[in-house]
C-alpha cells in the first residue's frame, strides 16, 4: 500500500490499533470503495464534438514543459522568454559559483 504523506502513517497506524482492540479487522474499515457503471459513465454536459484528436501530440512529444507560475511572479515574468531568460542567468551563475569551487577543492 502506497503512502501518500507523512500523516498517513500515524493515521494507518491508530486505525489498526483501534480495529485491534475492539477485535475487527482493519481491513475491512480501510477498503477502497467499488465504483460502479454510473460512476464510469461521461456526464452529458461533457462536450467533445468539436475536439480534435492529437491536436497537442506533436508539442508534448517534443518534450514541452509547462510551469506554473505563483500570482506574484506573474508581473516580474509576464511571458516565457523573460522567464528562460532569468533561468539562463541563474544557470550561467551555478556554473559559474561550481567551476570556483571546483578550483579552490
Amino acid at each position: 500500500m502506497a503512502l501518500k504523506c507523512r500523516l498517513c502513517i500515524p493515521i494507518m497506524l491508530a486505525i489498526q490499533c483501534l480495529c485491534a482492540y475492539n477485535g475487527l479487522n482493519h481491513r475491512l474499515i480501510m477498503k477502497k470503495a467499488q465504483k460502479n457503471a454510473d460512476d464510469m459513465e461521461l456526464r452529458e454536459e461533457y462536450d467533445f464534438s468539436g475536439g480534435v484528436r492529437g491536436k497537442y501530440a506533436k508539442r508534448y512529444a517534443e518534450g514541452s514543459n509547462v510551469v506554473v507560475l505563483d500570482p506574484e511572479l506573474s508581473d516580474l515574468f509576464p511571458d516565457s522568454k523573460s522567464v528562460n531568460e532569468a533561468l539562463r542567468y541563474l544557470a550561467k551563475l551555478v556554473r559559474q559559483t561550481r567551476k570556483r569551487t571546483a578550483k579552490v577543492a
